[in-house]
């Protein structure tokens, strides 16, 4: 450990105090001047231990809070924001999207409103990522409330999508905070159609966003369907 100039100097001081002293007793001096100077001696010592003390101490508490500085550099709270993707925000009209679609050059695949609610939801493709298949851009009341990204790859294997789906994972775990797994279940046995399905999904939520990350199979036989994806909403 390298220690301060300070602390050198005060060690330095207590050696040449102790010096002092067995001079002092070998020495033979006239008793009143020895008397003084015992007494100087020991008034040095004093002070010299209450520095080392409060020298000491200072370190501790220094040092102490250091660690704690960079346990909180590694908590929740120093997570990054889940910002809306894409330069949206939430409650953006339908119009913005149109705006989006002229000026990146995107396709507006579908759009599509159910007769049982209030929601609309307009496909797009175009978003440029590695195996995105489209985005789905959902509206309530003709407000923005949720963006998802859907992957795909006819030619990637099932581990080639577990491993697609763990690096997505792992990144926002990284960048805020673990998240919560919703579901992980297999059917235990294949539905009347002869298709067995599976999911896993994880949650990240903070006061401005949620983002939820799926992966979903079908498999019947030799078939199958695989898709990874990503869901941006309003909380």
């Amino acid at each position: 450990m390298i220690f301060p100039r300070s602390l050198f100097s005060i060690i330095n001081n207590v050696m040449c105090i102790s010096e002092f002293k067995v001079i002092t007793k070998t020495t033979s001096f006239p008793r009143r001047r020895k008397s003084r100077a015992l007494t100087i001696l020991s008034i040095a010592g004093d002070l010299v231990a209450r520095s080392l003390r409060l020298f000491f101490l200072g370190w501790f508490f220094l040092f102490h809070a250091s660690l704690l500085h960079a346990a909180d550099d590694s908590s929740p709270h120093h997570a990054q924001e889940i910002k809306v993707p894409l330069g949206c925000f939430w409650g953006d009209p339908p119009e913005r999207l149109e705006e989006l679609i002229h000026t990146g050059g995107l396709t507006l695949g579908s759009s599509e409103t159910s007769p049982f609610s209030d929601k609309r939801v307009d496909t797009v493709r175009g978003v440029i990522g590695t195996a995105l298949k489209q985005n789905l851009f959902i509206y309530q009341k003709n407000a923005l409330v949720e963006i998802e990204y859907q992957y795909s790859n006819k030619n990637w294997s099932a581990k080639s999508y577990q491993d697609f789906f763990d690096t997505f994972r792992r990144m926002f775990d990284a960048k805020y905070g673990a998240g919560i797994q919703l579901i992980n279940t297999t059917s235990p046995q294949p539905d009347q159609d002869g298709i067995t399905t599976s999911i896993i999904g994880y949650q990240w939520t903070q006061a401005s966003s949620v983002l939820e990350l799926f992966y979903f199979t079908a498999e019947k036989k030799d078939q199958s369907y695989r898709l990874v994806s990503l869901h941006y909403k309003m909380p």
